[in-house]
């Protein structure tokens, strides 16, 4: 080519490679690009314009991997412990956070407040993530005291695109300390009381967000032995209410299904915020294998023969509420959270 002759690009677009000098003709004579050092994928147009793919975040913290869903793939970062997402290119993402499931006590633990937005634009700056970790089981026994909250998650926290997932509320103990504990999802009552497990505070929490969801814990009776728990509330449905004058418990509220934004292999097979179940309590000599009571799916510790078995423990990073307590048995603490950050591959 001839000093001050013009080129054109009559193929398909081309692709760049990192640390080479391209030059090319245009209306204003040679031009060069800077050597390419962002990322292979850049291409040249036709007409002579320079574009590149997006470079995809990185993070200090979680688990990246890549994921195909209904054909298309995504690259996943799973934070279970407080880290940065650091965004180099202008990105859009749909970010899940869950709270920290409540801990259990004579009631079920209630589920941390589960947070779906999709379509957030993520700018060039680093994003902090906080995960929260599950409210510790009352102390053994269990009427001593309610099960703890669970802590709060965050994705960009006080910044512009903050999203909050409360923790779940403690379970009740007995008499006094009974009543399920406030919370993302509510605690479920213990026994001997007669009044309604604990609010939920997660809904309205993130007013843009596509799910802000969580429960009330489940009411307990004030009934002679035998009687039972109620379970904690979950994401989506609320928990189960105990059996006036019965030893039968209330199951954990079920949380949220996630599988068709995050896959299978996340949470409890791709569902998050779970309730604990309610316990039966009866007496040493009236063991019936009917005391038992389902854990929310998403989590939600599963219930327990009074006597003989220790309740099972919350699913870990699904914010699931823990376990009720038994004579036997100490109650259970909530799972920590999560959250999770899906954007285009």
């Amino acid at each position: 080519m001839a000093d001050g002759e013009k080129s054109s690009f009559t193929t398909k677009p081309l692709s760049l490679h990192r640390d080479t000098d391209y030059k090319w003709g245009g209306d204003g004579g040679e031009q060069w690009t800077d050597a390419v050092d962002q990322s292979d994928g850049i291409t040249v147009t036709d007409d002579g314009s320079i574009s590149h793919g997006a470079v995809l975040p990185t993070s200090d913290a979680a688990q990246e991997d890549t994921i195909t869903i209904d054909g298309t793939d995504y690259k996943r970062y799973v934070f279970t412990t407080d880290g940065t997402l650091t965004v180099t290119d202008r990105v859009t993402a749909d970010v899940l956070v869950v709270g920290g499931g409540g801990g259990g006590a004579g009631g079920g633990g209630g589920a941390g407040g589960v947070v779906l937005k999709r379509g957030v634009t993520l700018d060039g700056r680093d994003y902090p993530v906080t995960v929260g970790a599950g409210g510790v089981g009352s102390t053994h026994p269990y009427e001593s005291g309610n099960g703890a909250n669970g802590d709060d998650s965050y994705f960009d926290a006080n910044g512009a695109d903050e999203l909050r997932g409360r923790g779940g509320g403690g379970g009740g103990g007995e008499n006094g300390s009974a009543a399920g504990k406030d919370g993302g999802s509510g605690g479920g009552t213990g026994i001997n009381t007669g009044v309604g497990g604990g609010a939920a505070t997660q809904p309205g929490t993130n007013p843009d967000a596509d799910i802000d969801a969580g429960t009330s814990g489940g009411y307990a009776y004030n009934t002679s032995r035998p009687n039972s728990t109620a379970g904690g509330g979950g994401a989506g449905e609320n928990a189960g209410v105990d059996s006036a004058g019965k030893a039968d418990p209330g199951h954990g509220g079920d949380g949220i299904d996630f599988t068709s934004t995050f896959g299978t292999d996340v949470g409890e097979n791709g569902w998050f915020g779970g309730g604990a179940a309610g316990g039966g309590i009866n007496d040493q000599t009236d063991v019936h294998t009917n005391y038992l009571a389902d854990g929310g799916r998403g989590g939600g510790a599963e219930g327990s023969n009074n006597i003989s078995s220790r309740p099972a423990q919350a699913v870990a990073n699904t914010g699931g509420g823990g376990a009720h307590g038994t004579q036997n048995y100490e109650p259970g603490d909530g799972a920590d959270g999560i959250v999770i950050v899906r954007v285009p591959a």
